[in-house]
């Protein structure tokens, strides 16, 4: 199983609802701005209310090692934020599993951080918001050796293998003081990511010389972390 995940957006609102953090689906939260750090616009971003701002990624940075001295693992950074710094976002992995600045880590975990600061406000109210969207997508994979030309289908719901993998912090620290995070239940989409098929059937890559590796259409779903 491959996942893929990718950040959308950044949603100021107004809660309205009275449902905790950002409805997109049916919710009549008011959007006051978005800010777009992808070519693929997310929910709001697309409402009309508000200003819409987007903003280019600068190069990807990997940081130097860092051995971690009780465990012997050797943690890996990278990190990008967008050309007027208001989104900044860090990667860790490490070579074996660990525990660094109190944080789990291990080869098939990446922990992510993601801050975002002077975000332009459209209001002054201290009754608006902030929420992050976000798009995970589960693709399965695997190595077909096989000369037939088969066709492979594949039925059910990813959603739990995505909440199986995706996990957050349940605070998020805003001008030193802790808040709880709100997440939006996963909303399925059928938006493509590079083309990727939605669909369940076998897309063949004869690229390969030893086996063909296999891709599954696979599922997509918006994740939505609020800071109410």
């Amino acid at each position: 199983m491959r996942f893929l995940f990718r950040m959308l957006n950044v949603i100021e609102y107004l809660e309205v609802d009275g449902q905790p953090g950002f409805q997109p689906q049916g919710g009549q939260d008011r959007v006051l701005s978005s800010y777009g750090t992808s070519r693929s616009s997310g929910p709001g971003s697309n409402s009309g209310k508000g200003p819409t701002r987007h903003a280019q990624w600068q190069n990807w940075v990997v940081g130097t090692p860092v051995v971690n001295s009780s465990s012997n693992a050797t943690i890996y950074s990278f990190s990008a934020s967008t050309v007027d710094d208001i989104v900044y976002v860090l990667g860790k992995i490490s070579s074996q599993a660990t525990s660094y600045q109190n944080v789990s880590l291990n080869p098939n975990n990446v922990k992510i951080d993601i801050q975002v600061q002077d975000y332009p406000f459209n209001t002054s109210s201290s009754d608006s918001h902030i929420a992050i969207v976000a798009i995970v997508r589960a693709q399965a994979q695997f190595e077909d050796r096989s000369s037939d030309n088969k066709q492979v289908h594949i039925s059910g719901d990813y959603a739990s293998a995505v909440t199986a993998i995706l996990g957050w912090a349940p605070t998020v620290a805003i001008d030193g003081v802790d808040y709880d995070v709100v997440a939006t239940p996963l909303i399925r989409t059928s938006e493509q990511d590079d083309g990727a098929p939605a669909s369940g059937s076998l897309q063949r890559d004869d690229s390969s010389n030893d086996g063909d590796d296999t891709s599954i259409g696979g599922q997509q779903y918006i994740v939505i972390f609020s800071f109410p």
